[in-house]
């Protein structure tokens, strides 16, 4: 399912990509969202016809919310489609977001750190 969903997305983008205009990409993405046919990929059809592009953009999926991967593939490909295009509009800072991320991802990682040892790293000024 996985092959048929990648090669279903280069089909979609490959007259987008002649023309790289912002419209027709959008254009491009909401006929992959109407193929793919879900709940999911209808919020994100919706959210790109009425321009709200950081709803789109701070969309989240949990993949134990699915019955199986490939549903879950589907609709995390909708999700992240555009989430690393520099060009999409967006209130977010992306560089800002990116590292509050990782800062999150290394909290847990931290607190393991014996106490004596947390003086020798640096901790971003969290507090942990």
């Amino acid at each position: 399912m996985k092959k048929q969903t990648k090669h279903l997305l280069e089909r979609t983008f490959r007259s987008a990509r002649r023309d790289l205009s912002f419209d027709k990409l959008v254009s491009a993405a909401n006929q992959y969202f109407e193929t793919v046919n879900t709940p999911v990929s209808l919020g994100c059809y919706l959210r790109l016809k009425y321009k709200s592009y950081d709803e789109y953009l701070s969309m989240d999926l949990v993949p134990s919310d699915y019955a199986n991967s490939d549903m879950f593939y589907q609709d995390q490909q909708c999700v992240k489609l555009f989430s690393k295009a520099e060009f999409f509009p967006s209130i977010f800072d992306t560089e800002k977001v990116a590292k509050e991320s990782f800062i999150q991802s290394e909290i847990p990682v931290i607190r393991r750190i014996p106490s004596s040892s947390k003086e020798m790293i640096p901790i971003f000024g969290i507090t942990y």
